[in-house]
């Protein structure tokens, strides 16, 4: 994702499984809280989370992961 700094960053991830997964957000193998008023994350659907950087700085700059979990298993994604 290349964005300019002060503008937004949006990562998503489209999921399904059943049972339906639960969803973990990483900055650099660190998971996000979401409770970080530039980092949100959303459901924006049932199969649809979204990490969005609002403001994005020099520090926001990193690998970010999400991992799709349940009982049949784990999938997980990577951006920078």
């Amino acid at each position: 994702v290349a964005v300019n700094i002060g503008e937004n960053a949006r990562f998503s991830c489209q999921f399904s499984g059943q049972p339906t997964p639960t969803i973990s957000w990483f900055k650099d193998g660190k998971p996000i809280a979401n409770d970080d008023a530039r980092l949100t994350i959303t459901a924006e659907t049932p199969t649809l989370s979204v990490l969005t950087i609002n403001s994005s700085t020099m520090e926001d700059k990193a690998v970010y992961s999400v991992k799709v979990t349940n009982a049949a298993g784990e999938a997980e994604g990577k951006a920078t």
